[in-house]
């Protein structure tokens, strides 16, 4: 499987790029960064390969795009696709309405997965996490703590976010931390988040369910950024042949 890797200048791209250096399975065919990068005209871990900003150049040698770059990126990327159409796994998150309409309308060319993480280990927080909060309904607040490092642009984060939905939470009973600034009471059916940015942290996520007598806390902490990786390696993989339409990572592992 030949790959073009969007966003590789960033902080999983970089460690994509170098993961499929080294491995005999796939190959590295384009390294994409923004046109204001340093690593732009440098060479991808002493390879042949050269971080660049035009992607066109590298569309016609390629099977699929694994895109971790930002979200206006990732809006002109598939502008330029819809002449050349190829799968793409979008790890990027920050997305707002307007932006995943259009990113919707590019199945209409070939199929997408977007995915705000790839760990499985996320994905089964997330199952835990449902069949907690089908038994206890109203009864238990929810509370999500995630903590990511301290150049994230987004909070909060795609994943957290994407947790309350699966919980059955709208967009209208999320509340963020801000709310602390105020003096309001805690409205019942809100799912609290609290984003906490500092360091080189992987990335954690706690949930916690919080009752008048007892409360349960699961959490996930990713020692390493190596799982996002090999996990939007194998999402390639599975989206190469697929119809086109819009995919997430739970339909990958169903």
């Amino acid at each position: 499987m030949k790959i073009i890797v969007f966003g590789a200048g960033g902080k999983v791209g970089t460690l994509i790029c170098e993961y499929l250096l080294n491995q005999e399975e796939h190959e590295l065919v384009g390294a994409i960064v923004s046109q204001r990068s340093v690593l732009k005209g440098e060479q991808v871990y002493n390879s042949s390969i050269i971080y660049d900003d035009k992607v066109d150049d590298y569309l016609a040698d390629a099977d699929v795009i694994i895109d971790f770059s930002c979200m206006y990126a990732t809006l002109e990327l598939i502008t330029k696709l819809k002449d050349k159409p190829l799968p793409i796994v979008i790890g990027t998150t920050g997305f707002n309405v307007e932006a995943l309409t259009e990113i919707r309308k590019y199945t209409q060319h070939a199929p997408i997965m977007l995915a705000a993480n790839f760990s499985l280990g996320i994905i089964l927080l997330k199952k835990a996490a449902q069949e907690m909060k089908s038994y206890f309904g109203l009864e238990f607040d929810v509370e999500i703590i995630e903590t990511h490092h301290n150049l994230k642009k987004d909070a909060p984060s795609g994943t957290s976010l994407n947790i309350a939905q699966a919980l059955g939470f709208k967009d209208s009973d999320i509340v963020t931390s801000q709310r602390y600034l105020g003096y309001e009471p805690r409205t019942q059916g809100t799912v609290g988040i609290s984003s906490i940015r500092g360091g080189n942290n992987f990335g954690e996520q706690e949930i916690r369910f919080i009752g008048n007598n007892e409360e349960i806390r699961i959490s996930h902490h990713a020692f390493t950024r190596k799982i996002y990786v090999e996990g939007a390696i194998k999402a390639a993989e599975w989206l190469i042949d697929k119809s086109h339409k819009m995919y997430t990572i739970e339909d990958m592992f169903n």
